[in-house]
């Protein structure tokens, strides 16, 4: 089927390799390439995308697919013969980053990123050869199969863990560095995506394009500081808009402020009541007593007990998110630490020394009352749908036990601690449900930081974007 259909419709030009040739399409009379493949998934979602940074895909099938011919010479065969200019450096580095931002949008992985599959067709570029590529998962902690170039595929690659869009951009910043750039920012932007550790290198390729926008930026700003002009300051308005106008903040998600079980032990907080203070004849008698007694003293107190445990979360987990503090886990914090790096980062690119009252940075919530009780009658729903017996459902936790008095029959008595346990057990499981999948809750806090926070964030960036302004103008 395969060779009928290729005979029918094309030509062999030329073969280069075993499964790679060149080949004239007799119905659309053009050159485009054979090519013998494994995984037709990526290439046929290849040919839906529009991306002018890769070849069209023409046809695809189980094993083989027939793509554009790139006429030109691959980034390998031109670095033979010398080095690139800095501008010309800048401008592949920008074309590949513009077009793996395309392929990442799209969940695809190249994953073999290397001169040899650069090609540049005058001042164009073209990413070749997808052989290797595949889908963005976040199911595994590693990949399946250790494939790749070595010497420019990252360690994650070789089994270290799960590769995503950083890996390409380890292999980006190996292909950067062969181009032997001479200016320190190029050279910073190596060392950071060549990183061992995927998160100290770039996200994503947008932070890449952003420094090279950034630094070309700051570059043209220093000479403000010689002879200002009008042109200059719009820039540094420019670049206060980009660092500090248009900060966005990520909102806390549900896996950053859901409650976990596992860090509260309420049980250990409570006295039982009753253990063996009663005694009785028979063995049932006991167990009706330990019912009837676990009833009124504790299933009748779950409110009160799902209140407990929701302030405790309130205190321990929901603080990150209405109180101020500083730690590493606080929200604000984070943000505040994030403002002062940006704020480092400009003098640093203007060499200037940053004064340390510019530096600091502190901007906390207005006092919010978060409710937690509100919920309390949720995480009941929770509880109840997991235990629809009731308390019936703790009766086999109770134990009963004979006692012998001296001259006397045997005698039972009762005692409800596993009961208590398991009862607890199960608050605790359900506040931890409810704090996952409540909309209710994440709209909640999510409401109280754009009430509480934001604007108030909003005008603190701007006094420290008049700050820095008027420091520079001075300076």
């Amino acid at each position: 089927m395969k060779d009928k259909f290729l005979q029918k419709n094309f030509q062999l030009i030329e073969e280069w390799k075993e499964n790679l040739s060149l080949m004239f399409d007799k119905i659309n009379r053009r050159l485009c390439i054979l090519k013998k493949i494994r995984n037709s998934e990526i290439y046929l979602q290849l040919k839906k995308i529009d991306n002018p940074y890769t070849p069209k895909i023409f046809f695809v099938a189980e094993n083989f697919v027939i793509e554009e011919f790139i006429e030109g010479e691959n980034l390998s065969e031109i670095l033979e013969r010398g080095i690139f200019s800095e501008e010309k450096i800048i401008s592949i580095l920008t074309q590949l980053c513009e077009c793996l931002k395309i392929l990442h949008k799209n969940k695809i992985l190249h994953r073999d990123i290397k001169p040899s599959n650069i090609i540049l067709q005058g001042e164009k570029i073209f990413l070749t050869d997808f052989g290797i590529a595949r889908k963005i998962k976040n199911i595994s902690e590693s990949d399946t199969e250790w494939l790749g170039t070595r010497g420019y595929a990252p360690p994650e690659q070789f089994g270290f863990s799960q590769t995503d869009c950083r890996s390409d951009i380890y292999s980006l910043g190996v292909t950067l560095k062969l181009l032997q750039p001479k200016s320190d920012r190029l050279k910073k932007i190596i060392r950071k995506a060549t990183n061992f550790n995927p998160a100290d290198r770039f996200q994503s390729v947008d932070e890449i394009l952003a420094e090279l926008q950034g630094k070309n930026l700051v570059s043209r700003l220093k000479n403000f500081f010689v002879k200002p002009k009008e042109t200059e300051r719009k820039e540094l308005e420019e670049l206060l808009q980009k660092y500090f106008l248009s900060f966005s903040v990520k909102l806390p998600t549900v896996e950053e402020y859901r409650f976990q079980p596992k860090k509260y032990s309420l049980e250990k907080k409570l006295k039982y009541p009753d253990d063996f203070h009663y005694i009785y004849d028979t063995e049932v008698e006991a167990d009706v007593a330990g019912m009837i007694s676990f009833d009124s003293n504790i299933y009748a107190k779950l409110d009160e007990y799902i209140a407990q445990v929701l302030k405790m979360y309130e205190d321990r987990q929901l603080k990150n998110f209405f109180v101020y503090e500083p730690s590493q886990e606080n929200f604000y914090h984070k943000i505040n630490c994030e403002v002062e790096k940006r704020t480092e980062k400009i003098f640093r690119n203007l060499n200037l020394k940053l004064p340390l009252t510019l530096k600091e940075f502190t901007c906390s919530p207005d006092e919010i009352n978060f409710d937690a009780k509100k919920y309390v009658s949720a995480v009941r729903t929770e509880f109840e749908e997991l235990v629809k017996n009731e308390s019936l459902h703790y009766q086999i936790y109770i134990r009963t036990q004979k006692t012998v008095r001296r001259n006397s029959d045997k005698k039972y008595g009762f005692h409800i601690n596993e009961a208590a346990d398991a009862f607890f057990g199960d608050i605790l499981w359900a506040t931890g449900f409810f704090s996952e999948t409540s909309d209710a809750l994440r709209d909640d806090i999510q409401n109280s930081i754009h009430k509480n926070y934001f604007e108030k964030l909003h005008s603190a960036l701007n006094r420290k974007a008049d700050d820095i302004r008027n420091y520079l103008l001075k300076n």
